[in-house]
């Protein structure tokens, strides 16, 4: 299956993407700017005698932040489902398409984050879904994507 995110809603079961499928070697299909990240979710201080900074972590949040661009007008009302779904504390399935074949089975929105869906081609009608999500499946794992060349 190529880079996709897939949720189920009130309507049913539904997968964004943005439709290029393998052609290419599926690069068109890839999720874009994948950049993983950490954050240790607690309280923070820092000394004042050292300014050493100390912190009591609850948990640690493993997620990334990806684009998946050249969404079709067609597939818009899938990308509007899905952006009202994650803000109102959905999950979603992220498929990679990766080298290893990863997928994350239940990701959320990022704390302090919103999914942005912007329209990047007038002239084709295609749109861009920016997204921050952390993994919340168990275990917890970082959330990594290896896009072979």
């Amino acid at each position: 299956m190529p880079a996709g995110l897939t949720f189920t809603d009130q309507e049913g079961t539904a997968t964004l993407t943005n439709g290029y499928g393998t052609a290419g070697g599926g690069a068109g299909a890839r999720f874009r700017g994948w950049t993983p990240f950490i954050i240790p979710v607690g309280p923070v201080e820092t000394s004042l005698g050292t300014g050493r900074r100390f912190q009591f972590a609850f948990r640690t949040d493993y997620g990334a932040r990806f684009r998946l661009e050249e969404i079709p007008q067609s597939a818009l009302p899938v990308a509007l489902r899905l952006v009202a779904w994650l803000v109102s504390g959905g999950s979603v399935s992220v498929t990679t398409d990766d080298a290893l074949g990863r997928v994350y089975a239940e990701c959320v929105v990022a704390p302090d984050s919103e999914p942005s869906l912007n329209m990047s081609s007038e002239s084709d009608l295609r749109y861009t879904l920016e997204l921050a999500l952390i993994n919340v499946a168990s275990p917890v794992t970082p959330m990594l994507c290896e896009y072979t060349i």
